[in-house]
C-alpha cells in the first residue's frame, strides 16, 4: 500500500505545479496580479484552480501521512523488527514541520488571492507576514538537512552492507540539529505577537516588549548556531565513519537474526 501512495503524492506534485503555472498565468491574465489596491474580484476559472490545487493537496499530505504512518507499521515475517533509525525519524519530523509551515502560507495566500473577507483581518495578514518573512526562510533548511541525514544513513549502509547506522554521536546532533530547525521556525514568533505597522501607517501596530523580543533574538541565534554545528559534525561524521563505528541506533548485529545470507557466509 506503501508503494501505492509514492505515485500518489508523486503525481499529486506533478498536479499543483501544473495548477499553479496556470494559476498564475490566468492572474496575470486577468489583472489580479501586479496592481497595488486591485479590488478586481477572482473570476470563477481562478476558483476552479484553487479547489483543484486543494484537491492535488489532499492527496499529496494523505500520501506523506500513509507513508509514514506505514513506517511505524511495517513488520518482519521471520523475527524482531529493527527499531526505526534516528534518520528516519528526524526525516519525519522535518517533513511534517514543512508541510505544516507551507499549508499555512498557501491558506493565506490563497485567502488573499481569491479577496476572501477573512484576509482582511489583522490576524491573517500578521501571520502571512510571519510566516513570508520569518517562518519560510527558516524551514527551507529542513530539505538540506533531510538530504545530509538519508546520506549519512545510506553511507552507513553501504560500508556494512546493509546493516550500519551513523555514528551514536552522529545520531545525537541529528535530533540536535532538527531540533534546531523546529525552533529556528518558531523562534521570531514576537513578530507576530508584536507586529509592525505599515509603513506610513499606525494601524494594526503593537508596543513591544523589549526583553521579549530579546528572548527570541537570541533564541533565533542560538538555534542558527546548533543548526551550523549538527551540519559540521554530520559532515564530520560522515567522512571519518568506518564498519567498525557505524553501529548506531538501528544498526543490525551481523551476528544476529537479522543477517543478510551474504554476511553469514
Amino acid at each position: 500500500m506503501g508503494t501505492t501512495f509514492f505515485y500518489i503524492s508523486s503525481f499529486s506534485v506533478s498536479g499543483l505545479v501544473l495548477m499553479c503555472v496556470l494559476s498564475a498565468y490566468l492572474a496575470q491574465k486577468e489583472g489580479l496580479v501586479g496592481e497595488e489596491g486591485n479590488t478586481v474580484a477572482p473570476s470563477g476559472k481562478a476558483r476552479a484552480l484553487e479547489f483543484v490545487k486543494l484537491v492535488f493537496m489532499f492527496f499529496l499530505y494523505l500520501g506523506a501521512a500513509v507513508v509514514i504512518v506505514s513506517m511505524f507499521t511495517q513488520r518482519r515475517e521471520d523475527g524482531a523488527t529493527p527499531v526505526i533509525p534516528p534518520s528516519i525519524k528526524c526525516v519525519m519530523i522535518l517533513t511534517t514541520a514543512y508541510f505544516v509551515v507551507y499549508t499555512l502560507l498557501w491558506i493565506t495566500t490563497t485567502a488573499k488571492h481569491l479577496r476572501m473577507s477573512v484576509s482582511a483581518s489583522t490576524f491573517v495578514t500578521n501571520l502571512s507576514t510571519f510566516l513570508e518573512k520569518r517562518a519560510k526562510e527558516s524551514i527551507d533548511f529542513a530539505p538540506m538537512l533531510c538530504i545530509l541525514f538519508l546520506g549519512t544513513f545510506m553511507r552507513a549502509l553501504q560500508i556494512t552492507g546493509g546493516q550500519g547506522a551513523p555514528q551514536p554521536w552522529a545520531q545525537t546532533f541529528m535530533y540536535v540539529g532538527t531540533m534546531a530547525v523546529v525552533l529556528l521556525t518558531v523562534s521570531r514568533i514576537d513578530l507576530l505577537m508584536f507586529p509592525q505597522a505599515a509603513e506610513g501607517s499606525s494601524v494594526g501596530a503593537k508596543p513591544a516588549v523589549p526583553r521579549v523580543m530579546a528572548f527570541f533574538f537570541v533564541l533565533q541565534h542560538l538555534c542558527l548556531l546548533l543548526m551550523h554545528v549538527a551540519v559540521v559534525v554530520l559532515i564530520v561524521a560522515l567522512c571519518s565513519m568506518t564498519p567498525e563505528t557505524a553501529k548506531g541506533a538501528g544498526s543490525i548485529d551481523a551476528t544476529g537474526p537479522f543477517a543478510s545470507a551474504s554476511a553469514i557466509m
